[in-house]
């Protein structure tokens, strides 16, 4: 009987198990084309039943008279043939379809978190896989490849066609599978090895063969982004002085002050900008310090730096004023610099999968992952020298006290230095020191800064200590030619104040000395200036 129960499970049984897969690993790296030819050289899939007929009859030559019996023959020529066959195609068997695993989808999702928004359509963690290297750049080194099973990204399901004759067999003794990763083919099942993406884009090839011919051959890509590099390109915008500068990098002290108040603003872009197709990471952290010296003074060794602030990841931003004084030591120095160094660090993307389908133990590797920035700015005087009666005295009788004097900080972050070192002391919130309190002297904020300095209580000129009360309206009128004097343009105008001040004047030395000097200072502080 043509294609009787035991014939077809004999060709159901041809379609399976070792045949293809021997025909596979026989021919794993021939091309599609060819390898279809050797399937139909093999010719499993055509089923062929054929019968032939001879028609015969019984027949006996009888006599008359019939004395003698007659025993009939079987005899004649006369033909009839039939022929069938059945050719099974890769349709006929399976269907077969691929899918990204739901684990690989999630950690794409991820990866896509940390990558510039503006191209994010172009994205379909559906067909294709997205992963992060902590590399600023392709190098070959092995943190810098992702590794990963091909069935650690995608599955591969076989379906047998409603109908098949599986006889108990299951789909996946049908449908048999291999890959390529632009290079040679490779078997593909559970057992395949790691394999190594190192590049941006890699393009993925699965083909799914029955015992018939290519089933299906699909694609999907391995995209694999770098981290952007860390640069202090935008470091020396974060700074910023209450006054203007007064030219490049050179802020002005506040008035009145040996101090300038100084800004320190950024957020996390400023500092790990993003960069379209690169993964930034995360904020790690951010540590600044700084270095005071004079101008002119030989460069001092890096260990004379202070902390000036330092933020933690979990504090990814930065508002912060501060104040540096001018080197005073002896003198107030004609400027001052001060240089600001703030090492930056970050936390690569990871590609860390879901347990299930792990392939390696997270790994942390440096990419360049921080970086260190420098830059150096100044401090000078804007103002000039100039007779400032109303402060003077007040000036000279704080010198030497415990307590800052006039114009001195006296709260907020503040930057001091000597020969040798730098120092940083920060006052808390609410926190301040004393001003000297031999004047009457308040602790007051530098226009809109959280640094204060300590000014005149309220708008009137200080009031003198007893000794010097009398003295009053001598100061008033050295004030007054002061203005004068600067206010004209003409030597007579010039001669004429000087008349005017044909009496004693207050000639004030401000120094920043010990407090010996400054005792000394106070004893002559006043000299006959015209007789």
């Amino acid at each position: 009987m043509c294609f009787g129960a035991s014939a077809l499970q004999a060709n159901i049984a041809s379609l399976k198990g070792g045949n293809l897969g021997d025909l596979l690993t026989a021919f794993l790296q021939t091309e599609q084309a060819t390898l279809e030819t050797y399937i139909a050289e093999e010719d499993v899939c055509t089923w062929s039943c054929s019968k032939s007929y001879v028609l015969k009859e019984l027949v006996g030559a009888y006599e008359c008279p019939g004395t003698t019996p007659v025993t009939p023959v079987c005899t004649g020529t006369a033909t009839c043939a039939m022929e069938a066959s059945i050719k099974v195609t890769p349709a006929d068997i399976a269907s077969a379809d691929v899918t990204v695993l739901s684990g690989a989808k999630e950690i794409s999702g991820r990866v896509i978190q940390g990558l510039p928004t503006d191209a994010a359509a172009s994205y379909d963690t559906d067909k294709h896989i997205y992963r992060s290297v902590p590399c600023t750049s392709f190098t070959g080194q092995d943190e810098c490849i992702f590794k990963a099973k091909v069935s650690d990204l995608v599955t591969g399901t076989p379906t047998l066609v409603n109908g098949f004759p599986a006889e108990g067999s299951s789909d996946a003794d049908f449908v048999f599978w291999r890959y390529s990763l632009g290079g040679s083919w490779k078997a593909w099942d559970s057992s395949s090895a790691l394999e190594s993406f190192g590049q941006a884009v890699t393009t993925v090839k699965i083909e799914a063969w029955t015992a018939c011919g290519l089933v299906e051959a699909f694609t999907f890509d391995v995209n694999v982004y770098l981290h952007s590099e860390l640069s202090c390109t935008n470091f020396k915008g974060l700074w910023s002085g209450l006054l203007k500068e007064s030219e490049p990098d050179t802020f002005c002290s506040a008035p009145g002050s040996d101090f300038a108040a100084l800004h320190m603003s950024y957020a996390v872009g400023d500092l790990i900008p993003p960069v379209n197709g690169q993964v930034t990471g995360s904020f790690g952290g951010i540590t600044c310090e700084i270095m005071v010296k004079e101008e002119a003074v030989t460069p001092v060794p890096d260990n004379a730096y202070a902390t000036l602030f330092t933020r933690s990841s979990t504090s990814p931003a930065i508002d912060e004023d501060f104040a540096v004084e001018m080197v005073h030591d002896p003198n107030t120095a004609r400027k001052t610099a001060f240089k600001v160094k703030c090492t930056i660090t970050r936390t690569p993307g990871g590609n860390t999968m879901l347990a299930d389908v792990d392939t390696e133990a997270p790994q942390e590797f440096v990419g360049p992952h921080s970086v260190i920035c420098c830059h150096t700015f100044y401090v000078t005087d804007c103002e000039g020298p100039k007779l400032d009666s109303d402060t003077a005295v007040c000036e000279n009788e704080c010198a030497g006290n415990a307590g800052p004097g006039v114009g001195e900080a006296c709260s907020g972050r503040i930057v001091t230095s000597n020969a040798l070192a730098t120092a940083v002391t920060v006052y808390a919130e609410g926190q301040e020191q004393t001003c000297c309190t031999e004047c009457s002297l308040q602790c007051n904020a530098v226009g809109s800064s959280t640094v204060k300095h300590c000014e005149v209580a309220g708008s009137s000129p200080p009031s003198l200590p007893p000794t010097l009360a009398p003295m009053q309206p001598l100061f008033a009128q050295l004030a007054a030619a002061e203005e004068k004097v600067l206010a004209s343009e003409t030597m007579t105008a010039l001669l004429g104040a000087s008349a005017m001040v044909a009496v004693v004047a207050l000639i004030v030395v401000k120094r920043r000395a010990d407090a010996a000097a400054h005792a000394r200072e106070a004893e002559d502080a006043y000299y006959p200036l015209l007789e």
